[in-house]
């Protein structure tokens, strides 16, 4: 537990994972102890199916077997084939003090396996398939006008790089969306069996619980319930103190929203855009997870002298990005270039709205804040982000506080 006593914290290799319960002491206990049950193995299990995982993700079908490698393929697959493509970050820690940190505990090849993934059945396995979209984010026909948006092969860019995503690029989110998983279930467990000693439960086991994986987050909340929540537009600079914070917003159980996740070239992943950050809200942690990194790798300005790019693979050898360049440094910019970079993440943004696959996205780049989704809208208000600006910038809305911190989580903020 954390200090805090109220906390749980769980870490194995890249894995770092903070997580709280709200209900009887009971079903917060009962919540820990199945979280930790699950955690124990749950880095094995994906080093297990490492090679396919690395791999390209196909429409047509997977060998992934694992719940929690099905559930990252099954948040990327949508992102894959025909469908808006654009890149893909691994969501493993490029580095850890400095140095190379390898999603493995070994570099021995594991074969893999011959079965195809296939959703759970009702009431199966835990995390064998995603959360149900709600109504308010049911697909709606894309207008296409996203595609043509899309970043041009640019500095060592190919056009298997603008069509490229692997199941790594929702891993985070994924086993977030797991020990939530775990934690619901054995509250439900543990009120189940002390209900029939006492008679019919008349409320959720918790009112509310999330599971924090480095940033990336699967939230529950039961009906009536809300969590506040803080934003960063910076995740190399991580907040101390609320205060800092660009902006807070609320969500309700209403919203249907049970993920939030942040993908940029300054957070502790590889990306192949330039975004300082994109957080996306969703149905769940590996669905945002998997959005907000098709988002930021659009935020992106092919060829522009002032980015410096390097392959992924000189950086870290094993690497599922290989040989694609990813972003180590953005130079000074115009306000024309953010604008224009922005822009073509923006376009891919609205599209994932319009198909149902996010709730909203904001995506920020040199001080410049760009909104999608309506459930964001507040920030507005809340956060003193000005209207679109008169040239004729892209839908959303522009912030002009360079220096304030606005979209993403820092890791170790909690949840309210």
């Amino acid at each position: 537990m954390l200090p805090d006593g109220r906390r749980l914290h769980l870490q194995d290799g890249p894995i770092d994972l903070v997580i709280e319960a709200f209900g009887s002491p009971a079903a917060v206990q009962a919540a820990y102890a199945a979280a930790m049950r699950r955690f124990d193995g749950l880095l094995d299990g994906l080093c297990a199916e490492l090679p396919a995982l690395r791999s390209a993700a196909r429409p047509e079908g997977t060998a992934l077997v694992g719940p929690v490698a099905r559930r990252m393929y099954e948040a990327v697959v949508p992102h894959a084939g025909g469908m808006a493509k654009v890149g893909a970050t691994t969501d493993v820690p490029a580095s850890l003090g400095g140095e190379a940190a390898p999603f493995s505990r070994s570099r021995e090849k594991v074969p893999e396996g011959r079965m195809r993934a296939r959703p759970a059945e009702p009431g199966g396995e835990a995390g064998a398939s995603p959360r149900r979209v709600p109504a308010r984010f049911a697909p709606r026909p894309s207008s296409g006008a996203a595609r043509h948006l899309l970043p041009r092969a640019g500095e060592g860019e190919t056009a298997d790089t603008a069509a490229f995503i692997t199941p790594m690029a929702a891993v985070a989110g994924a086993v977030a969306d797991e020990i939530l998983a775990a934690m619901l279930a054995g509250a439900a467990a543990e009120e189940g069996a002390r209900g029939r000693e006492r008679g019919p439960l008349t409320h959720a086991p918790l009112s509310r619980a999330y599971a924090n994986n480095g940033g990336d987050i699967a939230l529950h909340l039961a009906p009536g319930e809300r969590f506040a929540i803080g934003l960063v537009d910076r995740p190399d600079r991580p907040s101390l103190d609320a205060t800092a914070l660009f902006a807070r917003t609320q969500i309700s159980a209403d919203d249907g929203i049970g993920g939030i996740a942040t993908s940029g070239w300054r957070g502790r992943s590889f990306s192949l855009g330039i975004a300082d950050a994109v957080t996306v809200l969703a149905a769940t942690a590996a669905a945002a997870d998997a959005a907000a990194t098709i988002v930021a790798n659009a935020v992106d300005l092919p060829g522009h002298a002032a980015i410096v790019r390097a392959p992924a693979r000189d950086l870290q050898p094993d690497s599922d990005l290989g040989d694609r360049r990813v972003t180590r440094g953005v130079g000074a910019l115009t306000a024309g270039e953010i604008d224009a970079a922005l822009a073509a993440g923006v376009a891919v943004a609205e599209d994932l709205c319009r198909r149902g696959l996010i709730a909203g996205a904001a995506l920020h780049l040199a001080g410049a804040t760009r909104v999608v989704g309506a459930r964001l809208t507040d920030l507005v208000e809340h956060a003193g982000i000005a209207p679109p600006s008169p040239s004729g910038g892209p839908v959303g809305v522009t912030a002009l506080a360079r220096d304030r911190v606005s979209a993403g989580f820092s890791e170790g903020e909690r949840l309210e």
